[in-house]
């Protein structure tokens, strides 16, 4: 076992550096033939106020630090990681050993050596070096759906350099030029609707920021109102708890290609969780109380776990498994697979569909069942159990949503189906005895 703690390295200065001390159960031999523990002590660079410290929790006090203490989360995780990772490999970690990993990370020749000098090669760089990522402060290991979104970034805006005849992009290339020109660029030449076109921009400016922290970056232009992430509202369907069960009643016994396809996607529907995740359940993952089968897992996304009561629906459909669900197929074959299946189920429901296409917008109908995706499940779940009375913070803690705002806008559901729900409320059930004025 092994665990991190931070100390100043003088407490009687103004101003002192942090120094991190692993305690891993690691004894030496003195001088005198006795064993003694020994802990890992490693200096990393930051210093701070000392009477903004707190020594009892370790960390910097208020407001303005936050990134600071953030920093220590990231540190904190090295080192366990450096520890873990000597330990998988077999070898004895020391504190000799320790340091000379942890130095790759934090020695200050090495980070200056290996500096990107434009903002090609500090995506390219980020792509190849990143392990983790920090979900709510807490890290977790980058998945690799997220690599390909950095990938897809970094083909866009080489795609986009060419056309204006250049090898690469400068940090002082990005400016609010750069950002009209690029927004027309993925629109009219890419035919990208405005919520791809706001993901791409999202995402240079997450790169931009943390090179303005590393002081790699000094253009601020992508900080400004004007460089904004372009955003339209796209009607995103839901299955009813009619239309599932539409599905969960196909006669799929002779179909072995869309049998296991549907079986997936119903028990996404009524867990509320994401492709990754419910495709990925393991027996180990139930378990059962005197109150009930729950499934208990740890998300991929956010790396947290979550526990979800079994619907009858699920508990079938796993029982049918013996627990052992069926492997999942690639997500494109799989929401090919989907419409074959809403169809054969008669959703067919028209939708009418506004896109944003190359600047102007095209509206359409289509049968619903042309619309259904693996992450139709993920809504389908959240939004069937919130017309189903279940409390929000409580569906929440299923899906991630940190706010309630953003699981609001992430519902989908009809007029009367809001008036269904008004209609249920004390409000509208009140009886009064109330005459009427003569």
């Amino acid at each position: 076992m092994a665990n991190v703690s931070f100390y100043l390295k003088d407490r009687k200065k103004n101003t002192s550096s942090i120094y991190a001390r692993l305690s891993f159960n690691y004894k030496e031999i003195d001088n005198n033939g006795t064993n003694k523990y020994r802990y890992f002590k490693y200096t990393f660079g930051e210093k701070i106020s000392t009477k903004d410290w707190d020594s009892t929790e370790q960390k910097a006090t208020g407001r303005k630090y936050a990134n600071f203490n953030f920093k220590l989360k990231k540190i904190e995780y090295d080192i366990l990681n450096v520890w873990r990772e000597l330990t998988n490999k077999n070898i004895k970690p020391t504190p000799e050993t320790l340091k000379k990993e942890l130095d790759k990370i934090y020695k200050p020749e090495l980070q200056t050596a290996t500096k990107p000098v434009n903002l090609f090669d500090y995506i390219e760089n980020y792509i190849n070096n990143v392990k983790y990522v920090y979900r709510q402060n807490n890290p977790v290991p980058i998945n690799k759906n997220t690599i390909k979104k950095y990938k897809s970034l970094l083909t866009r805006l080489k795609e986009f350099a060419k056309e204006k005849r250049k090898n690469r992009l400068n940090f002082d290339d990005i400016n609010l030029d750069f950002y009209n020109d690029f927004l027309e660029f993925l629109q009219k030449e890419k035919g990208n609707a405005p919520n791809t076109c706001g993901k791409y921009i999202a995402n240079i400016k997450k790169f931009l920021n943390m090179a303005t922290e590393e002081g790699i970056n000094t253009k601020l232009d992508f900080q400004s109102k004007r460089f904004a992430k372009p955003t339209e509202v796209t009607e995103k369907i839901y299955l009813t708890e009619t239309e599932l069960r539409k599905l969960y009643d196909l006669d799929l016994t002779d179909n072995k290609r869309l049998e296991p396809v549907r079986d997936l996607f119903l028990i996404g529907c009524y867990t509320a969780l994401r492709y990754s995740d419910y495709t990925n359940i393991k027996p180990e993952n139930i378990y059962t109380t005197d109150k009930g089968t729950f499934i208990n897992m740890k998300t991929q996304k956010t790396g947290k776990n979550v526990i979800i009561p079994l619907h009858s629906i699920v508990k079938n459909i796993l029982d049918k498994y013996g627990n052992k669900l069926p492997r999942s197929i690639s997500n494109q074959k799989t929401n090919d697979y989907l419409k074959e299946l809403g169809e054969l189920a008669g959703i067919k429901e028209q939708v009418s569909i506004s896109k944003n296409k190359g600047g102007v917008r095209v509206d359409t109908n289509k049968p619903k069942y042309e619309l259904i995706t693996t992450h139709t499940a993920r809504r389908s779940g959240a939004t069937n159990m919130y017309l189903g009375g279940i409390q929000v913070q409580s569906i929440m803690k299923i899906t991630g949503h940190t706010t309630e705002k953003a699981f609001m806008s992430y519902l989908r559901f009809t007029e009367e189906d809001n008036a269904n729900i008004l209609l249920d409320s004390n409000f509208f059930n009140k009886s009064m005895n109330l005459k009427i004025a003569q």
